[in-house]
């Protein structure tokens, strides 16, 4: 163990995973939480100097420095205060406390402080790709001996916008669906997923590639006033199944399209409901929205990209 340790980077999931590894043997009575941005630096660093009762370790988290002001107030303060006492403990830490820091970002000042020093440690969790996605959602079905086949793996990881944090939440909703055979079928999770607030996203994307404007408009609607709801993730399954679609038309006549997709079997026949009613034109007008949206999306409110979409449903849909 390491008298400090400095978490760096956007991967919340993987940095409490590791914090919880660090703590799992410590009683919680020796276990001291500050959220830097609600607390005086004074008292975090007065906490990590003080040895606990009794000999056992005294182990302090501070968390949400990234959230620090440049100014100070009575209870709180900033982050040039924070800054400057951590950097004085980092020269002479306390060996009976671990204290552990989660910051993203922290300055280079910070981080040279740890050059060559063995009892400190900084690791970075940058944000996970989406094959570490889906690694770590059959590493943890996985602990819970729960089986889950390469089909519901794609669907969470696409309900979550390839988030880790929000595949993380959704995993813990679906060990309570497992059957009593100990797995989680596609439908299961897309029953479960529905309940829990994304049967919007399902309804509209049958709308939307059947080409029925009103019923299209209406679920859009529905999940512009849902809280759970995000054009990022609402979007992104536009653009996935446009793809899918792209090339379930181009290839229809070949034999092993699932293969030939990288698509399994379920997401297959929605493709073929599909091609009934979307020709290759309108897919790539899809397309075409949906690299727009993402633009949007990351630089203007979010009713703005729901406002494009509305216009492309009002615009190449036929009233039905």
């Amino acid at each position: 163990m390491k008298t400090i340790y400095l978490l760096t980077g956007e991967n919340e999931v993987y940095k409490n995973e590791f914090v919880d590894g660090l703590i799992k043997d410590v009683s919680r009575d020796d276990i001291t939480i500050y959220y830097a941005d609600e607390a005086n630096a004074n008292v975090i660093f007065n906490q990590c100097i003080q040895n606990s009762l009794f000999g056992s370790q005294n182990v302090v988290i501070v968390r949400n420095v990234d959230n620090m002001k440049k100014t100070s107030s009575e209870n709180h303060s900033s982050l040039e205060e924070f800054t400057s006492l951590f950097s004085a403990y980092i020269k002479n830490p306390n060996p009976d406390t671990m204290l552990i820091v989660e910051w993203k970002d922290p300055s280079k000042k910070i981080q040279n402080e740890f050059t060559g020093r063995k009892d400190l440690e900084i690791k970075n969790f940058r944000k996970a790709y989406e094959r570490e996605v889906e690694s770590y959602i059959r590493r943890k079905f996985g602990e819970e001996k729960i089986g889950v086949d390469e089909e519901t793996v794609d669907l969470i990881v696409e309900l979550a916008n390839g988030d880790i944090e929000t595949v993380s939440m959704y995993i813990k909703l679906l060990t309570e669906y497992a059957g009593d055979d100990g797995t989680i079928s596609y439908e299961d999770t897309k029953a479960a997923l529905s309940r829990a607030g994304n049967a919007g996203i399902f309804d509209f994307l049958e709308a939307f590639f059947s080409k029925d404007a009103r019923k299209s408009l209406i679920t859009l609607s529905d999940m512009k006033l849902d809280k759970n709801s995000s054009v990022i993730a609402v979007n992104a399954m536009i653009m996935k199944t446009a793809q899918n679609l792209w090339g379930y038309l181009a290839l229809r006549n070949k034999p092993n399209l699932e293969e030939l997709l990288g698509i399994k079997r379920g997401q297959l026949h929605y493709l073929r409901q599909y091609a009934r009613f979307v020709d290759l034109k309108f897919v790539s007008e899809v397309i075409n929205l949906a690299s727009d949206v993402e633009i949007k999306s990351k630089t203007m409110p979010e009713d703005f990209a729901y406002l494009q979409i509305e216009a492309f449903i009002l615009e190449n849909m036929g009233a039905r």
